[in-house]
This record gives structure tokens, sequence and C-alpha cells, in this order.
């Protein structure tokens, strides 16, 4: 899924743990998404999805928490 010079691209879903959007990640993280890739990403917390966050997604690696837990990406659509 190419993101760079997406302008105008249909907005895009993340599914997340309740617990980090409670926390605020999706307010630290996808503002800064959509001003770098022009794309805008809202944070669900169930239901469908084009993409999912979390420790148990089985796409790529993007963070380790202080558990040691790997957080991934997991992109659904294409």
């Amino acid at each position: 899924m190419a993101f760079a010079g997406a302008a105008g691209a249909q907005d895009l879903t993340l599914r997340m743990p309740a617990e980090m959007v409670a926390k605020g990640l999706d307010k630290q993280l996808l503002p800064r998404f959509k001003f770098k890739h022009r794309v805008s990403v809202e944070a669900v917390t169930d239901g469908n999805a084009d993409m999912v966050l979390g420790p148990g997604a089985a796409g790529t690696r993007v963070f380790e928490d202080a558990e040691g837990n790997a957080w991934r990406l997991e992109i659904l659509a294409g």
C-alpha cells in the first residue's frame, strides 16, 4: 500500500486496542501520519479496518513495549 503522493485517496481506518486509544496514542501518531502522507486515518477499537496495530497482529514489527511485547502493523486492505 503506497501512501506517498496519495492526495485525494480515501481515508483509512486503523484498529488498535481501546487502552491505547484511551491513552491518546492515536492522537500522537495519526495527525503526523496525515501531515506526512496526506492520508487521513481514523482509529477504531473494533469492527472492520484497513489496518491493525497490536501485539497480536501478523504484520511488520513497528515497536516493542516496556514488557518486551512486539507490536505489529498488519495491512488488511490493499
